[in-house]
Parts: C-alpha cells; structure tokens; sequence
C-alpha cells in the first residue's frame, strides 16, 4: 500500500468534512469536483460496512447462526467478518 497516498486521501476527506460541518477548510469546490469525477469516497468506511452486512448476511444463511470465528473449524472460519462483528 501507499501510505503517502493513504494520507492524503484521508486528509482530503477530513477537510471535506470540515466544510460539510461549515467549519474552516483548504479544499475548493474546484478540487472536490475533481476527486468525484473519479468516483472518490468520501466515506469510505459505509460501503465497508455494507459489505461485511451482507457477508453477516450470507454466514447467517449459510452457518444457521452469526457465530463467527477467526480460528477453526473451516466451516466458520472468516477473520476479517469475526473482527468486524
């Protein structure tokens, strides 16, 4: 990963938010337009939640529970959904 780039995202979106909240900011319309024209997410933390939702979703079906487990058996083996819940 590109932690310089991480950065700099993250700090477009925390100047974005201080504009939504009508606080002080650096970043312009102009540059805002720029970062959706690619598609930029602005809270990208809501589409990860939704996605891990629907992998709850889809063990709960497939397991008959939401029991999920880091370790095995493999049946119910998903690290990433057992931190998230």
């Amino acid at each position: 990963p590109d932690q310089k780039l991480a950065n700099w995202c993250r700090t477009q979106r925390f100047q974005y938010q201080n504009i939504e909240s009508g606080k002080p900011s650096f970043i312009t319309k102009e540059r805002i337009r720029k970062l959706e024209e690619l598609d930029f997410l602005w809270f990208p933390r809501h589409i990860r939640w939704e996605e891990m939702f629907q992998r709850l979703v889809e063990y709960k079906g497939k397991n008959g529970h939401m029991r999920v487990t880091s370790v095995r058996p493999k049946s119910m083996y998903d690290p990433a959904l057992a931190n998230w819940c």
